[in-house]
């Protein structure tokens, strides 16, 4: 493996793309650095409907 980056910040490796596939889109994945969100399919999550959450408790608090 040649680890490499990109200038962007991404790691790749050298030996498998000749170019960061992050960049390139050769991964199927995608890089959110410097890239636009669509925001429109996000689900709200308001409404809580029926979901139970636990509230974190500190153990040990030093004050």
């Amino acid at each position: 493996m040649n680890l490499m980056q990109c200038s962007k910040k991404h790691f790749y490796d050298g030996d498998k793309f000749s170019e960061c596939p992050y960049c390139t889109g050769a991964t199927g994945n995608f890089s959110i650095l410097n890239a636009e969100i669509d925001t429109s399919a996000i689900k709200s999550t308001s409404g809580n409907q029926g979901a139970q959450h636990t509230p974190t408790v500190v153990l040990d608090d030093e004050e």
